[in-house]
């Protein structure tokens, strides 16, 4: 257990998990914000977040985050995600590339991790069997600190798939693989216009 990731959360070494009334199981909501969903919210659930780049005037949504939700110590509503720590086109292109060992498993706030919309998502329970909430927290617990990192094999909703079910599964892979080219078009405009040394990079590269 990282007692660096409990403190940075406001939690407690002594962290023990909640009670499951079960009514989330299978469970998938509207996006909203996260002090709307912090009610409806039960240990265990998973999370997935909305994630958005700015290219000029336009608003897309790039990506969704994902993580567990642990409880409310200290009452605060607490996520374990897998969170990227390096910065730069370097890092990025790493994310598509290859392992980023520069990642970590940790527990922030749902505020902090909710930087627009959030929404509960436990489909893959009419799937999958669903573990006891006491495994899925213990997993999530014993899971903080330094990870690696691969967008196509190691990354957020496989975390958070492990925890909950056992699988190291990606349903946001899966609906990529076919559309790759499409994906990578939204990519490399993102880093054109985020990063000077990106537009070096990014003329060389094709992006379709």
């Amino acid at each position: 257990m990282g007692l660096l990731e409990l403190t940075r959360a406001g939690c407690s070494k002594d962290i023990q998990p909640e009670e499951d009334d079960g009514a989330n199981v299978g469970k998938v909501t509207e996006f909203m914000t996260a002090e709307k969903i912090g009610e409806m919210l039960r240990p265990g659930d998973l999370i997935e977040f909305k994630r958005f780049f700015q290219l000029g005037k336009l608003k897309k949504r790039f990506y969704t985050h994902w993580g567990v939700y642990v409880g409310k110590p200290e009452g605060k509503h607490i996520v374990a995600h897998m969170f990227i720590t390096s910065e730069g086109i370097a890092t990025a292109f790493t994310i598509i590339a290859g392992n980023l060992e520069s990642a970590e498993v940790r527990l922030d706030t749902l505020d902090e991790v909710c930087t627009d919309l959030c929404r509960i998502n436990n489909l893959d329970d009419r799937k999958y069997k669903k573990m006891d909430t006491n495994a899925i927290f213990r997993r999530a617990i014993d899971g903080l600190g330094q990870h690696n990192y691969n967008l196509i094999y190691d990354n957020c909703e496989h975390f958070a798939k492990w925890c909950r079910y056992d699988k190291h599964t990606s349903n946001q892979v899966t609906r990529w693989q076919p559309g790759v080219s499409h994906t990578m078009k939204y990519f490399w405009a993102f880093v054109r216009v985020t990063s000077k040394p990106a537009k070096r990079i990014a003329s060389v590269l094709p992006i379709s």
